[in-house]
């Protein structure tokens, strides 16, 4: 799913739920261009500039996907 991160708030929101308890069992990565960054990591966001148009990814089921990037969507 591709979204638009526009500030670091966004970017903490989305760590939240990449750690969120429901969604610690699965990898979530964040990829711009050839780097791909661990979603669940604050350090690894932040460090990206802001605006920025990034593909995010859980590495689960489809039920899970589906309510994950529901959740995106209201955070973005």
């Amino acid at each position: 799913m591709k979204v638009q991160i526009e500030t670091g708030e966004q970017a903490r929101k989305l760590v939240t739920l990449a750690c969120n308890k429901k969604y610690a069992d699965y990898d979530v990565d964040c990829s711009h261009g050839r780097y791909i960054i661990d979603m669940k990591s604050i350090m690894g966001m932040l460090s990206l500039a802001w605006p920025k148009e990034v593909e995010i990814e859980i590495h689960a089921d489809q039920n899970i996907q589906d309510e994950f990037y529901k959740e995106v969507k209201d955070i973005v």
